[in-house]
């Protein structure tokens, strides 16, 4: 069989509810990694706790974070930046809604304002760690954002309990250049680069590595996912993504309680697909 590029989401696809992954879907990846194929895990998260993540699979697993602005190519690592003035109106915007902002580098976390631990589920803390209190840093002026201006790859901004400001945020970001907007999950807005996204990233890697688009497998539940599973020769949706993943996935597989990825790609392989 030809080599072929799995990516996986993580929240909510390749981690269960208690943030775990299967011992089934590890011993599996790692068969397959075996045989020649390669995984990425494709992500929100930043690239620390992405890497984090992909080490439980296995030191073979690479990492595609920020939502595919930052990605390994064997022991190299491409990064696509905020320019300057969109991370400025970003902030802007999030400070004229009071909305907890976070902004991303390979390794740092830059807050606008820390959320009070019962606004943040497990998965959201995983979203926002950085891996060492020492690499958090307040922006919560102006002048203490451009101290880190040209740094950010991407961002966050995160809260349950203002969900008008959520929408009016969505409606503000539209009208800032250069910006690209989505969401994996109702309480969030993820913020990108304009024209970088899971879907970039992996092409970027099928050209790096000569694999063709009908050898690539993607794995997701939430809309940050979507270019991803659209761009992808099997774009797989878990049972518990949002219903319009489902409508734009080429197949449906288990939920991520219900090892999911594991399920598809035992089938999958299994029948020489």
């Amino acid at each position: 069989m030809k080599q072929h590029l799995i990516c996986m989401d993580i929240d909510g696809t390749l981690f269960d509810s208690n943030q775990q992954i299967s011992a089934n879907t590890i011993k599996l990846i790692q068969k397959l990694q075996q045989e020649g194929h390669l995984f990425y895990v494709a992500t929100g998260r930043m690239y620390q706790s992405a890497y984090e993540t992909a080490q439980r699979v296995s030191p073979e697993t690479a990492v595609l974070a920020s939502n595919g602005g930052i990605f390994n190519l064997e022991q190299n690592v491409t990064e696509h930046l905020f320019a300057p003035e969109t991370a400025l109106a970003i902030f802007k915007v999030a400070k004229s809604q009071r909305l907890p902002l976070f902004f991303f580098s390979k390794d740092a976390v830059y807050y606008s304002e820390f959320l009070p631990d019962y606004f943040i589920d497990k998965g959201d803390q995983g979203r926002v760690n950085s891996g060492a209190k020492q690499n958090f840093h307040e922006i919560s002026t102006e002048v203490e954002l451009m101290k880190h201006i040209g740094q950010f790859i991407n961002g966050i901004i995160i809260s349950e309990d203002n969900r008008d400001g959520l929408a009016t945020a969505n409606l503000e970001f539209a009208t800032i250049p250069n910006l690209h907007v989505s969401s994996s999950f109702s309480n969030n807005i993820e913020l990108m680069p304009d024209h970088v996204n899971k879907a970039t990233a992996i092409k970027e890697i099928q050209d790096y590595y000569g694999i063709s688009t009908s050898e690539v497998i993607a794995f997701g539940d939430g809309e940050n996912d979507r270019e991803m599973l659209v761009a992808a020769g099997t774009g797989v949706a878990m049972d518990n993504a949002t219903l319009a993943i489902k409508e734009i996935a080429t197949t449906i597989t288990a939920s991520n309680n219900e090892e999911g990825i594991y399920q598809f790609l035992k089938h999958y392989f299994r029948n020489g697909a």
